[in-house]
């Protein structure tokens, strides 16, 4: 993609004014969906680059979750510390329901990844 087309694709994501700095962040779900990895990391799964640009942006990824069906112990925990749950691709509903319940700030992936590389 030319950087043309990559300026003009980027300007048209939704504008985020997330907080990053001072956050505890957690992501519900292990991977950035293809399109928007590419879109905004360069790569297919850009969770490794998320995690990066958020400790460079003064935030703290606590933990990420991977649940099933029924949410574990562990995972409880990891939402509670939170202060900001981002929905990943392939997030499980009852992982989102726990933030919902804990009353966390939940934001889409591609929102947060706009917060985070524009």
């Amino acid at each position: 993609i030319s950087s043309t087309a990559m300026a003009r694709s980027r300007s048209r994501s939704p504008r985020s004014n997330l907080q990053i700095a001072d956050q505890k962040i957690v992501f519900i779900g292990t991977s950035t969906r293809f399109d928007l990895g590419q879109k905004y990391c360069g790569v297919n799964n850009g969770l490794f680059k998320c995690k990066e640009r958020v400790k460079e942006l003064g935030g703290e990824v606590v933990g990420t979750v991977a649940s099933g069906r029924k949410i574990i112990p562990k995972d409880e925990k990891i939402i509670e510390r939170a202060d900001l749950v981002v929905k990943m691709s392939n997030y499980a509903d009852v992982d989102l329901q726990k933030a919902e319940a804990e009353q966390k700030k939940v934001v889409d992936q591609e929102a947060f990844l706009a917060a985070l590389f524009e």
